[in-house]
């Protein structure tokens, strides 16, 4: 039980901070067109990784960071580059909201973001080891959000 708590903590403190990235007010730069390229650039790769992942999970997407036993550990698409490219979604959509709100505080929450998913990738690879006999040879060779050089 303690387990499934702290999964949903983890996703209640990332969508806490994706809020706070879409809605932390500030004006501490001028957002040009530019600003606003780079950002449509950033949420456009964003939702084609998230939904390129989504699919190669198929039954085993769920909102926890734990297996749920309806598949076996997948490897192929961007699994075959890196382990987590869900989180790389989230991470690139709102690095390119942070860029177009023009506020430090979204940029901040952003980082903090990215120090939030870093955790929870390790929490939960410590359930996918457990969960998937081949997990602990594939994290040696798989990057967690970049690739790896082969």
């Amino acid at each position: 039980m303690a387990t499934r708590t702290t999964a949903w903590l983890l996703v209640a403190a990332q969508f806490l901070l994706i809020g706070a990235v879409v809605l932390l007010p500030g004006d501490h730069w001028e957002v040009t067109s530019v600003h606003h390229a780079i950002a449509l650039g950033l949420i456009g790769v964003a939702l084609v990784i998230g939904l390129w992942a989504a699919r190669w999970l198929g039954a085993g997407l769920t909102p926890l960071p734990l297996p749920n036993g309806r598949v076996d550990l997948v490897v192929r698409g961007p699994y075959r580059w890196v382990r987590h490219p869900m989180y790389d979604a989230v991470i690139i959509g709102m690095g390119g909201v942070a860029v177009r709100s023009g506020s430090w505080w979204s940029a901040i929450a952003w980082l903090a973001l990215v120090v939030l998913l870093t955790a929870k990738s390790r929490w939960e690879e410590g359930h996918l080891v457990t969960a998937f006999a081949g997990y602990e040879t594939y994290r040696e060779r798989t990057g967690r959000f970049v690739p790896r050089k082969s």
